[in-house]
């Protein structure tokens, strides 16, 4: 059996050895994904990027001119375990000055109404 010190030393120095380790796998990986970057050298990539940008400002300059609002629509409604259970999830409404409804985005938020079905 090794005594108290010699099973602390034992512990302290395992414990360096895997941050070492860590510290080791994590510095490799990351100088792997730097040089992995080869796709992204092509002008095809750029374009991309610049569609994308484009695209970008003009829903900008769309959204800055409608009102958005929050709206919870239902999506579904189940009977379990003798509860009636209604989903709603959360939509964006866009609408102009007018009230018109321009566009519905849905979000990732949801909302759960549980009712006792007598």
């Amino acid at each position: 059996m090794l005594s108290k010190a010699a099973s602390t030393i034992f512990t302290v120095l395992f414990l360096l050895f895997i941050f070492g380790m860590t510290a080791y796998l994590e510095t490799t990986f990351i100088s792997d994904e730097d040089t992995s970057g080869i796709l992204t050298n092509f002008s095809a990539a750029d374009e991309v990027q610049e569609t994308l940008s484009e695209e970008q400002s003009e829903e900008e300059e769309v959204t800055e001119i409608l009102i958005p609002t929050l709206e919870d629509r239902l999506v579904n409604t189940e009977l379990i375990d003798g509860y009636i259970v209604e989903e709603y999830r959360e939509f964006e409404v866009y609408t102009d000055e007018e009230g018109n409804v321009v566009k519905t985005v849905p979000t990732a938020n949801y909302n759960y109404i549980r009712y006792m079905n007598n």
